[in-house]
């Protein structure tokens, strides 16, 4: 599961400590000298090959769609009372025999609340994760073992945490991570760390103020490794993660607008960097990662066309277009293993939109679902 609305690329600065809020709440951003509105975020979850969305709208609101038992888009329904909203995550848990959707979101007080769907179909209501953080960014997922939900946070001051639910749907306590790290953008994901027995973690990737990247993972006995370096000097802007072969792989955008990808070589190193198809792409925004097949990586170029490649580090396909779209102001790309990737966007002309894949990398084009909620 990747969201985001659409954002410039960051400038990191030259103080190792020095962040920055990400861009997130409704208004109007400049990227490269075009303005566009964004109306809203969305996230979207794969559930058994099928996908479905989660919108925050520019009013706050949280709303939720799903394909139904007759193949069509039921429609935005309302998740929950409102409690306001400045960004969104979702991902699926195990509920009984089922796949259940849950989302949580990080409201304009720096709080976290939690919501998923029960047996019968609507949603449980919001539930608080973390008050009183002062949390700026949220980055959640699902271990495979116990299938828990858990949640990354970066404060105000960079510093990155860690919660996850327990079987009572209680959160343990926010637990730090990464203090006085400057981070100035995470990404996560879940790993395998053994195969006798069976133990999977989660790890983070983060980016500080001179754009170098970092890496560490939770230990079997609940610590953290030291943070290690993936990249230094290689000017990150935004960062996504996603695990292939039991093996992290990070993908960044740098200030050139070029996207590369990098992967744990199994040993606690790491292969090299390499483009994501050719460079000199001057990408705008590099969305995020997801896992199929094969990873797909997805990017705007400049005239705000959403692009896919596929492959593995080094052998990445060529850049192939998603089909002309309105003018985008939120994007989520999807998958699940041996599905194939979905992607949403809604426009600046008002309406949603999905796209999937009618031949192995070769997208169908643009479907308008219609009107997303304001309110």
């Amino acid at each position: 599961m990747q969201s985001s609305a659409l954002s410039p690329r960051r400038k990191p600065r030259s103080e190792p400590g020095s962040v920055r809020a990400r861009g997130y709440k409704p208004g109007v951003l400049v990227l490269d000298d075009r303005c566009v509105p964004t109306a809203a975020m969305l996230s979207a979850v794969n559930q058994y090959g099928l996908p479905s969305q989660f919108l925050l709208s520019p009013g706050g609101s949280v709303y939720y769609d799903y394909i139904n038992s007759t193949g069509a888009w039921n429609g935005w329904v309302t998740v929950g009372a409102g409690v306001g909203g400045n960004q969104i995550e979702s991902g699926s848990f195990l509920q009984g025999a089922r796949l259940r959707p849950y989302v949580d979101l990080l409201n304009d007080a720096g709080n976290i609340y939690f919501n998923s769907e029960t047996s019968g179909g609507a949603f449980a209501g919001w539930t608080p994760v973390a008050l009183g953080g002062n949390i700026r960014e949220i980055s959640a997922g699902t271990i495979t073992l116990g299938s828990t939900p858990f949640l990354f946070t970066v404060d105000t001051s960079g510093n990155i945490g860690y919660t996850q639910r327990t079987a009572s749907g209680a959160w343990t306590s926010l637990s730090p991570v990464g203090t006085g790290v400057g981070a100035m953008q995470i990404a996560s994901g879940v790993v395998q760390t053994s195969t006798f027995p069976a133990e999977y973690e989660p790890y983070v990737c983060m980016f500080n103020g001179l754009g170098n990247v970092y890496f560490t993972e939770r230990t079997p006995a609940g610590g953290w490794t030291s943070w290690s370096p993936v990249g230094i000097n290689v000017g990150a802007q935004q960062i996504s993660t996603i695990t292939i072969g039991q093996r992290p792989m990070v993908v960044l955008l740098n200030g050139a607008g070029d996207i590369y990808s990098n992967q744990s070589n199994g040993a606690k190193g790491w292969v090299g960097w390499t483009p994501v198809s050719a460079t000199g792409i001057h990408a705008i925004v590099q969305t995020s990662t997801v896992g199929s097949f094969n990873p797909y990586v997805f990017m705007f170029d400049s005239s705000f066309q959403l692009y896919s490649s596929t492959g593995q580090p080094g052998l990445w396909s060529s850049w192939n277009s998603l089909g002309t779209t309105p003018s985008p102001a939120a994007y989520a790309v999807t998958s699940a293993p041996n599905f194939a990737p979905f992607a949403f966007l809604v426009g600046t002309d008002g309406n949603s939109y999905w796209n999937f894949q009618a031949n192995y990398g070769v997208w169908n084009g643009w479907v308008k679902i219609g009107p997303a909620p304001v309110a």
